[in-house]
């Protein structure tokens, strides 16, 4: 046998698939893997307990230069993995037959998530995400998660993008977006981006159903050539999300819809950008306290409604299309007291304000929407002293126009 030290800065338990408690005080490692077993071993002692029954190890459990020592074999042996021992390397088998064979199965461009724990190379923006029970189980931070992956293919390979997901109330009238970058044009934009809505088969979803989107690729002119990178938005709301698969897919019998050319190319002279703008602020300064961002091309000012007088912010895209803007404003809340928020909202199709339930506890998170040319107030009672961030999100669809 060989004897190897578990230093957790190197991987060595991420590497093992285990998760470990270490009690410097007591001499206590504790290790419990995914299949429900626990291991727990103590320094001086020749004995593991393992489920609850004391097991030899043939040696007594050391430290090395402050690190656990493990006899790797008899390390394997508890956690019922595969070792491999040759005169150049040290070969662990830590995957499950059945994990293996799964392995083995899986195609370029499907993810099925049915490895606990592997979130199959995709990353996630605006969100965390967790891989079980054959899910992966997102979670937003805001009202536009998405998930993204780097691949290389050529368009001609496939004519769908599946979507397996997890159908909820709140997705009654929500689109999921398809986003993809080229080896040619490296930018996430809505040039290049192919949507679903969930009611798009025309069937009747309850909450909780698991619903299949099905994107057609060459429905956008621009997906062609070597694709690089694919970009999933589920929806536009701040709820947890479900996916069951992503697949790339080859099939000629799925509906397809004739290739429409970017929005752009229908703009006239007059009102097409020659230099995309991205978040310019003109005619003012920004109030203290106050973020605005965009994540399109779009022109925001600072001028006088001529109906009211007021100041009012004003979003004009540079481009068309869909252009989400974001005004995060932070403000001091005393303890005790009740406090009025006014939102107005002129231009816009959406806006929200919320209250982060992090800055509220224990009380719940307190949103409320209004549509276009209504005004609306609420009021939220305050129950500790920290700042409160107010995130008033405008979503306009412009076309170019205000």
């Amino acid at each position: 046998d060989y004897e190897i030290v578990g230093e957790a800065d190197a991987g060595f338990y991420s590497l093992l698939r285990v998760y470990y408690e270490w009690n410097r005080a007591d001499g206590v490692l504790t290790l419990k893997t995914a299949d429900k077993k626990t291991l727990v071993f103590t320094v001086g002692k020749d004995t593991v307990n393992a489920g609850g029954k004391d097991v030899p190890l043939g040696a007594a459990f050391t430290l090395r230069d402050g690190l656990p020592v493990f006899r790797i074999k008899a390390l394997c042996e508890l956690l019922g993995y595969i070792c491999e021992i040759s005169p150049s390397e040290i070969k662990i088998t830590a995957a499950t037959e059945a994990e293996l064979a799964y392995l083995a199965s899986i195609k370029p461009n499907e993810w099925n998530f049915d490895s606990y724990g592997d979130n199959e190379g995709w990353g996630m923006q605006n969100c965390s995400a967790e891989v079980s029970d054959g899910k992966l189980y997102g979670f937003p931070t805001n009202s536009d998660p998405a998930v993204r992956h780097s691949v290389d293919f050529d368009a001609s390979e496939y004519t769908h993008l599946l979507l397996g997901i997890r159908y909820s109330d709140a997705l009654a009238d929500q689109r999921a977006q398809l986003f993809f970058i080229t080896e040619t044009d490296g930018t996430y934009n809505t040039k290049k981006c192919i949507h679903v809505r969930y009611d798009a088969d025309g069937k009747a979803h309850k909450d909780g159903d698991m619903v299949e989107l099905v994107f057609d690729l060459h429905s956008s002119a621009a997906f062609k050539g070597k694709i690089t990178g694919l970009r999933l938005d589920p929806f536009g709301v701040n709820e947890p999300f479900e996916i069951d698969y992503i697949k790339c897919v080859y099939d000629q019998t799925l509906p397809v819809t004739p290739p429409q050319e970017s929005e752009d190319s229908s703009l006239t002279e007059e009102v097409k950008p020659n230099k995309p703008v991205e978040a310019e602020i003109k005619n003012g300064n920004v109030t203290s306290g106050v973020e605005i961002s965009t994540n399109g091309d779009s022109l925001i000012t600072l001028d006088m409604d001529p109906d009211t007088g007021d100041k009012v912010w004003r979003v004009k895209s540079t481009s068309s299309g869909e252009t989400f803007t974001y005004f995060d404003a932070s403000m001091q809340f005393e303890k005790g007291k009740t406090y009025v928020i006014t939102s107005y909202n002129t231009f816009t199709r959406q806006n929200k304000v919320r209250i982060p339930p992090e800055r509220t506890s224990p009380a719940p998170p307190h949103d409320f929407s209004i549509g276009p040319q209504r005004k609306q107030t609420a009021s939220i009672p305050t129950v500790n002293t920290k700042s409160a961030a107010v995130i008033s999100a405008l979503r306009s669809i412009t076309n170019g126009k205000p």
